[in-house]
């Protein structure tokens, strides 16, 4: 009787767990599918950059401040965009909006 109980705890907890997990993963997904809406656009400059290894490898900006970041940032980029940036290049933030109202932004580094 007790080995039983435990085991539907646990069961419980698992479902729980990946029903949140699913739940999150829904949203997100759900989200991307209306209208990509550029609400803010914003100008900064690559302070610096680094290389993160790991398990997988990972690449950030360090940004000046800009918008509401009164800080400067470090924002995790993707390697093609990390190859082509160099210190002090200046980069576009662009901040969206999508279907849920959740707020994203993407860098892309400018063109001379």
């Amino acid at each position: 009787m007790y080995r039983k109980r435990k085991k539907d705890t646990v069961t419980v907890i698992l479902f729980l767990f990946f029903a949140t997990l699913y739940g999150f993963n829904a949203s997100i997904s759900f989200n991307t599918l209306g209208e990509q809406e550029i609400i803010e656009t914003h100008q900064a400059i690559i302070q610096n950059k680094r290389v993160s290894r790991g398990r997988s490898t990972n690449y950030y900006l360090y940004l000046s401040e800009w918008g509401e970041q009164r800080e400067g940032k470090s924002v995790s980029i993707s390697r093609r965009t990390f190859n082509s940036a160099e210190i002090n290049d200046p980069v576009t933030i662009r901040v969206f909006s999508d279907l849920l109202g959740i707020r994203y932004f993407r860098v892309r580094v400018n063109e001379d």
